[in-house]
């Protein structure tokens, strides 16, 4: 397995956990439903961004400014520091 995919399947776990964007997926076990943003996801961070930027570029362009703005995003970022990322910025 590559670190991509590696780095993709935790955060798409991560998200899937979270279900910051209310999908409720975890009460319907869609584990993958967070897995195309975990991707996107990915790549950004494996690109240099940081965690919480590139969670609510990705999120908001999947979702729309209004529903990000809404969502609360500190445990998913705080997740994602378990898997060795650095945060900082601003969205």
């Amino acid at each position: 397995m590559n670190a991509t995919f590696d780095l993709t399947s935790r955060l798409s776990q991560i998200l899937f956990e979270h279900d910051p964007m209310g999908t409720c997926c975890r009460e319907n076990d869609l584990f993958d439903e967070y897995d195309r943003i975990a991707l996107e996801l990915a790549e950004r961070l494996e690109a240099g961004g940081t965690p919480d930027v590139a969670l609510n570029a990705v999120l908001r362009e999947w979702f729309g400014d209004e529903l990000v703005e809404r969502a609360d995003l500190a445990g998913v970022i705080k997740a994602l520091e378990s898997v060795g990322t650095r945060t900082g910025g601003s969205p």
